[in-house]
């Protein structure tokens, strides 16, 4: 695994000399930057990326997919344009809880317990309607 953030790549080392390795880049990466092997940092890393990936999919479809349903703690609640410019319920719904399992596997990953999950299930709520 090699750099952090929107560079992050994974690559294959091709040759070993010494102390250099020769690997083939698909990002282009400014020195200094992280390289290290899969393991568990890879892991959370990968999965705080999807995360990022399904946050911004949200950000980008909220205003044409949903309304506030409460003033005093805002709650977004999905359309029902069906077939109009925007995304779905069906589309809404699933990145929702696309989050709500990424967060899954990240609390698993560091071995500590889903707080999201755990809010969700405390104030009545599912994972799949949790406060954004």
């Amino acid at each position: 695994m090699v750099d952090v953030g929107a560079a992050q790549e994974t690559t294959t080392i091709q040759a070993l000399s010494g102390l250099s390795a020769t690997a083939v880049f698909a990002n282009t990466h400014t020195a200094p930057y992280p390289v290290w092997p899969d393991g568990a940092e890879w892991a959370v890393r990968r999965i705080l990326a999807r995360i990022r990936i399904i946050e911004n999919q949200m950000s980008g479809s909220a205003p044409f997919a949903a309304g506030v349903a409460q003033a005093d703690e805002v709650k977004l609640y999905a359309s029902s344009k069906g077939q109009q410019r925007g995304a779905t319920h069906d589309m809404l719904g699933s990145l929702v809880e696309q989050r709500a399992l990424a967060r899954d596997d990240l609390a698993g990953a560091v071995g500590v317990p889903n707080l999201w999950r755990l809010r969700a299930q405390g104030g009545g709520a599912s994972s799949s309607t949790a406060p954004y």
